[in-house]
């Protein structure tokens, strides 16, 4: 596809399903653990560091003219370092894919079908996206496109029928619960849900009207973290803290126990699964096809197809190694968060320290 068919528009949607992704729906436990009835506060505040960071990006990207992402790292570690860097980044996608997987299988499982197999559940995905990722960035940023009003009205539909539910006063008083705990403990827990706004590095160079890119990325981040806030505040003020803390998936209880006169929908567990599916396909696809590729032009594969071939058997050992949630969140806190935080924040660092170092010493020269 011509880059000139891809919006802005497109980019904003990318962003912000890749980044929010079926973490939302545990996010406010995530957060309350730490934080307590400040959580929303904390979701707020790591906003504001994840702009930070796609800044640092867009400012990267920008020096490099929108090259692409293997060519950014190349030209700014070197091809042995640099290889490294993309060996780690393709672990840290496999290993997200998988532990999300596994979190996907398990609710539908549980919600939806119980008698089926999760094996069966994982391959069905997992076939789907070797079909899906033979399709151009901009399709994959269109599907996007139409997804993002799918999933999100019925979201905003779901905070609107439940507003007579709400105890406001359950996040009082607010700050209270203490600064490391709000903006150190909570903010970093609230910060490592924002992982998936590295697509940035994908699909930026695709845009045609790069004057659009720093303003529709911030304001994506903008609207994960009002987004993230929004519902941590309403799990709390509806379960209140210490119930938002023992649900496994505390925004899936809330949206499932939406009660309207007149059976305007007489299940929303079904419109909650649609959105878990949703929530989670755009995901994985966005990433699958982010490391597929990066194999392609990182490490020669032939197509970006093969390389799924390759990594799909990995992603599925690891998606059923875990024997249950207990033990996927001990590999997760264990493996991913690591994973997650050199590539989301060192690597971005590393390449903006590198890349301004760079422009210096050739404005020097000059």
């Amino acid at each position: 596809m011509n880059d000139e068919s891809i919006r802005p528009y497109g980019l904003f949607t990318t962003i912000v399903l890749t980044t929010i992704g079926v973490g939302a729906f545990s996010y406010p436990r995530y957060v309350c653990e730490v934080a307590g009835r400040d959580g929303w506060i904390s979701a707020l505040v790591a906003g504001v560091l994840a702009l930070i960071m796609v800044s640092l990006i867009y400012y990267v990207q920008k020096l490099n003219n929108f090259d692409s992402y293997v060519e950014i790292i190349f030209n700014s570690f070197g091809k042995f370092f640099g290889y490294i860097i993309l060996f780690l980044f393709m672990i840290y996608v496999v290993v997200t894919l998988s532990v999300d997987m596994r979190r996907f299988a398990e609710v539908l499982k549980i919600y939806l079908l119980q008698n089926t197999p999760i094996e069966f559940l994982v391959l069905t995905i997992l076939a789907l996206g070797i079909y899906v990722v033979g399709f151009g960035v901009g399709d994959l940023m269109k599907f996007n496109e139409v997804v993002f009003f799918i999933v999100f009205i019925p979201m905003i539909l779901g905070f609107i029928f439940l507003i007579n539910s709400v105890d406001f006063t359950n996040i009082m008083p607010i700050g209270k619960s203490g600064i490391y705990e709000t903006y150190v403990s909570g903010v970093y827990r609230g910060f490592l849900a924002f992982g998936g706004y590295e697509i940035l590095f994908l699909t930026a160079p695709f845009i045609k009207d790069r004057k659009k890119i720093k303003k529709i990325t911030l304001w994506s981040i903008i609207f994960i973290a009002v987004f993230y806030s929004f519902l941590t505040i309403y799990c709390i003020s509806i379960f209140e803290v210490e119930e938002t803390k023992s649900l496994l998936w505390p925004a899936i209880t809330m949206i499932a126990s939406i009660d309207i006169p007149g059976n305007f929908v007489e299940r929303w567990e079904g419109i909650v699964m649609i959105l878990w599916i949703l929530f989670y396909f755009t995901t994985f696809i966005a990433l699958l096809y982010f490391a597929c590729y990066t194999m392609r032009y990182g490490f020669k594969i032939r197509k970006a197809r093969i390389g799924a071939i390759i990594l799909i058997p990995i992603i599925y050992f690891i998606t059923m190694y875990a024997d249950n949630i207990i033990h996927l969140d001990y590999l997760c806190k264990k493996l991913l968060i690591p994973l997650e935080f050199i590539n989301i924040v060192i690597v971005p660092i590393l390449l903006f320290i590198i890349n301004v170092i760079k422009k210096e010493r050739r404005r020097g020269v000059r």
